[in-house]
């Protein structure tokens, strides 16, 4: 960490960016492909094949039929090595009604806001309620959360300003892929929520996609 680092983040009374804006490298791949996730052209040249992904847990419950997913981030292939091994396997929790009640199987993303490591709040106070109206529920893992946490990283503090960014990427490449996911399976409509950091991306997610299905919830 440099100098001017330390005494920028000395100044500050929070623990995020503690280890200051990141490493050389990854701060050069992010200035280079600044627009390729938020440009809408470009992004759909990263985003023509959808990347596998794979169902490991299947569970039936009283109401609801849950299942487990994860694949390889799409971003560690356009941007390889800009994801901590920790980062590159993309998970993911599916909340189904056991019957849909109409023709269309809408179902909607949940994002976690700044904090919220696990599947637990999101599945009790939004994909449970959603179930009795009908509404299936994918819930997001975030990268550099839970599972997806680096070793060295301290809770929810991400230690450098670079991996704002590369967290934001990643999502909102990995919500490309899980919601083509759900196209090909018959899903739909289809709609992003979520709250604080959650709704940031979002919004991000929005803007780079062209399908009109999507709903975007803040």
């Amino acid at each position: 960490m440099s100098a001017f680092d330390k005494l920028y983040r000395s100044a500050l009374p929070m623990k995020f960016f503690s280890r200051g804006w990141g490493k050389p490298d990854i701060l050069m791949k992010l200035i280079e492909n600044i627009n390729l996730v938020s440009n809408r052209d470009k992004f759909s040249s990263i985003a023509t094949q959808a990347v596998p992904i794979v169902m490991e847990k299947r569970t039936e419950q009283k109401n609801a039929v849950v299942l487990e997913g994860s694949f390889t981030s799409p971003l560690d292939r356009t941007l390889p090595g800009i994801l901590d091994p920790e980062n590159r396997l993309a998970q993911f929790q599916v909340v189904l009604p056991k019957e849909w009640k109409t023709q269309y199987k809408p179902i909607c993303l949940h994002l976690s806001g700044t904090g919220d490591h696990t599947y637990s709040r999101r599945r009790l106070f939004l994909a449970n309620k959603l179930l009795d109206d009908g509404i299936g529920s994918i819930i997001v893992m975030n990268p550099f959360y839970w599972k997806r946490k680096p070793k060295e990283q301290r809770g929810s503090s991400l230690n450098y300003v670079s991996d704002l960014f590369v967290m934001g990427g990643a999502l909102i490449v990995e919500c490309h892929n899980i919601l083509l996911w759900c196209e090909k399976n018959g899903y739909g409509p289809l709609a992003l929520h979520g709250i604080s950091m959650g709704g940031y991306v979002s919004f991000f997610k929005l803007v780079s996609m062209s399908s009109v299905c999507l709903r975007f919830a803040h």
